[in-house]
C-alpha cells in the first residue's frame, strides 16, 4: 500500500494522520469557557420535597451523581455560534477541510469504504476534567431500548469516525495541564496517546 504522506496504520482500520491541524495559542482558554456552558446546559436537576438535590440526568436521560458529574466529559456542539473572533471560526473551519482531505487519503487506502460513505454529522468538541473519561462504547451502537427508540436514527448508519487533537498528553498550553487522553481499540489492541494537531480515523464499529 502506497502511504499518503504522514499517515501511519495502526491495524484494524486504525489510521492516524500526523499533524494535519496547526492549534492556535488561546484555543484551550476558548474551549474551558464553553465547556462551562456546554456543562450547563447538559444536565438538568430533580429535587427531594425539601428542595435538596437528588441526581442530575443528562440529555440522554441518564442519572448521575452530583459528585460524578465532573467525571463525565462535556459535549460542546454549538462551537460555531459560539465563536466572537474570525480566528475561532477559521480554525473550526480548517478542522473541518482537515477531516474531509483525511477522509480521502483514508479511501485511497481503504477504498472498498467509499461507496458507504454519502453523509457526514456535524462535529463536536469533547472537554474532560481531571480523572473523566468516556467509557467503552461503539460509535455505531443503537444504545436505545425497544419503544424509546430516537426520532433521528444516525448511530446505525456510521461508518467512519474521526477525532482531531487539540492537545498533547502530559503537555502544556498557556498554563493550563493536559494529562491522559489516551484512546483504546481493545479488540484491536490499539491505544494512541495524543499529540496536538493529529487526526484519527477509524471504522466507527
Amino acid at each position: 500500500i502506497m502511504l499518503p504522506i504522514g499517515a501511519e496504520l495502526l491495524g484494524s482500520g486504525i489510521v492516524l494522520f500526523k499533524n494535519k491541524i496547526n492549534v492556535p495559542d488561546g484555543l484551550a482558554d476558548f474551549l474551558l469557557s464553553l465547556k462551562k456552558e456546554a456543562r450547563k446546559k447538559h444536565y438538568s436537576y430533580v429535587y427531594d420535597d425539601e428542595g435538596h438535590v437528588l441526581y442530575a440526568t443528562n440529555k440522554s436521560g441518564h442519572r448521575f451523581k452530583l459528585e460524578d458529574i465532573d467525571k463525565n466529559c462535556s459535549r460542546i456542539t454549538d462551537f460555531y455560534s459560539s465563536c466572537t473572533e474570525d480566528w475561532q471560526t477559521s480554525f473550526f473551519r480548517e478542522c473541518e477541510l482537515a477531516i474531509y482531505q483525511s477522509m480521502i487519503e483514508y479511501a485511497s487506502i481503504y477504498p472498498m469504504v467509499l461507496p458507504c460513505l454519502w453523509w457526514k454529522t456535524h462535529g463536536h468538541v469533547l472537554a474532560y476534567g481531571p480523572g473523566s473519561d468516556l467509557g467503552l462504547h461503539c460509535d455505531n451502537d443503537i444504545n436505545f431500548s425497544p419503544g424509546f427508540e430516537p426520532d433521528f436514527q444516525l448511530g446505525i448508519r456510521h461508518v467512519l469516525a474521526a477525532i482531531t487533537y487539540f492537545n498533547s498528553s502530559k503537555n502544556t498550553i498557556e498554563g493550563n495541564n493536559f494529562v491522559g487522553g489516551e484512546i483504546h481499540f481493545p479488540y484491536a489492541g490499539v491505544t494512541y496517546v495524543p499529540s496536538k494537531g493529529d487526526i484519527l480515523m477509524f471504522p466507527a464499529n
